[in-house]
């Protein structure tokens, strides 16, 4: 797994100044980036962690819930209470104690919230989310944050079995949406996804919407960022998706931008696609 602590500190401290993220986000993320690294050392240290097969990719198609896995929840259990606290103790106002209690104490309850969380069905994640007495966003960021470390060892565990040459929009390893691209600028002009959960990154269509797979010309845009001529939002007026971009100039440069950080430090850019009536997933 990426450092992204380190990224994320080079670039911080301008974002701060420039009133794009504010010093208590800013101390979050930091915080919350240590916790993933802690995590993955500790799923990459075990002597035991669950095997899979290439028929068991992607994840989230296969109908084999990696997660209820014997040792999947031996590694994944003891991550839950730190990361609960974390987040309590930036935002004090949130509470997850029925949340954590329910997830620690019934393998259903993480069927049954995984298989909503990469289906995308947003009122199942609802009904969870009332049921354990927080909001929607917030039990599918702590869900998320739970399991990326986990999913991002696997990846690289497995990442002789993960497909080349995909097309699709979604994950060849683990089925989930993008979080960001990024696309190669000049006469190569390669675009890559990456994955929000397990951070895997693909090379994708250059001319199609990162959220329904649309190639129709007509439907797709692209916004320029106002603030940084480097990014820009593609977006699909077909199914109002739209997904983050980052121009880059190499490979090599590729290579060395850590996009789940660019990720976090663009909210703006959100905040103009939300404006518009776009949605990502």
């Amino acid at each position: 797994m990426l450092n992204h602590a380190a990224y994320f500190n080079e670039r911080a401290g301008k974002l701060v100044n420039d009133g794009i993220v504010t010093r208590e986000t800013i101390d979050f993320y930091h915080a919350l980036f240590e916790y993933h690294l802690r995590q993955y050392e500790r799923y990459a240290n075990d002597p035991n962690p669950p095997e899979l097969e290439s028929t068991d990719l992607p994840i989230a198609k296969t109908g084999k819930n990696i997660f209820l896995h014997d040792d999947a929840l031996r590694l994944l259990l003891p991550g839950l209470a730190p990361l609960i606290e974390l987040v309590a103790t930036h935002h004090p106002g949130l509470v997850f104690r029925a949340l954590s209690e329910s997830l620690a104490a019934d393998p259903g309850v993480m069927r049954d919230v995984t298989g909503a969380l990469f289906e995308n069905d947003s009122g199942r994640l609802g009904e969870f989310a009332l049921k354990h007495k927080t909001g929607a966003e917030e039990a599918v960021f702590v869900v998320i944050n739970w399991l990326k470390p986990f999913l991002v060892f696997l990846r690289g565990r497995n990442r002789h079995m993960i497909p080349g040459g995909v097309t699709k929009q979604r994950c060849p390893f683990c089925g989930y949406y993008p979080a960001m691209a990024a696309i190669i600028s000049g006469k190569d002009g390669r675009r890559y996804l990456q994955c929000a959960l397990c951070e895997h990154r693909w090379q994708y269509r250059r001319i199609a919407c990162a959220v329904c797979g649309s190639e129709e010309a007509k439907d797709l845009e692209y916004l320029s960022s106002e603030t940084d001529a480097r990014y820009r939002i593609d977006v699909c007026h077909e199914c109002r998706g739209y997904i983050k971009t980052v121009r880059i100039e190499s490979a090599e440069e590729l290579d060395e931008c850590d996009l789940a950080v660019e990720n976090v430090l663009t909210p703006h850019l959100d905040s103009a696609a939300l404006r518009q009536g776009f949605r990502r997933p």
